[in-house]
């Protein structure tokens, strides 16, 4: 069960950052599998903590090629990935502070609405800005 399959739409076209976005979406499809039968709550916790975790590292691979070949839409695209970052470790540290566990227990909408967030920004992000440095960067890498 899974909400997103991979595809060209989805592509840039480099290998190595095309396996970390497959990382990305299976965290979320594990997540989306989870919901799907009731169980979102009870991998929250460790969705948003992996996601966390592998979206440092995954930024951190395509900023390194940003620096290395001067990408010219580098301070955008990484003022992008700074929020992504801050706004997922905020709701992450919300949950282990039980501001958010609680609701979480309680609460199927807020599972939801933690997933709608990450299904539209890291499929947003990837389609539309990834999307924009694949062809500046393909050939380079």
């Amino acid at each position: 069960m899974t909400l997103i399959e991979w595809n060209n739409n989805l592509s840039v076209n480099i290998p190595i950052i095309d396996e970390q976005h497959k990382k990305l979406i299976s965290y979320l499809n594990e997540l989306y599998t989870h919901m799907k039968i009731g169980k979102g709550r009870t991998i929250i916790g460790e969705t948003l903590s992996n996601l966390v975790e592998y979206t440092k590292f995954h930024f951190k691979t395509e900023e390194d090629f940003f620096n290395k070949f001067n990408y010219p839409d580098k301070e955008e695209h990484e003022e992008e990935h700074k929020f992504f970052i801050e706004k997922v470790t905020s709701i992450y540290n919300d949950f282990n502070n039980s501001k958010l566990s609680e609701s979480v227990t309680s609460s199927t909408t807020t599972v939801i609405e933690i997933f709608n967030f990450l299904y539209q920004w890291v499929s947003n992000h990837i389609k539309k800005t990834d999307k924009k440095y694949e062809h500046f960067l393909k050939d380079k890498i």
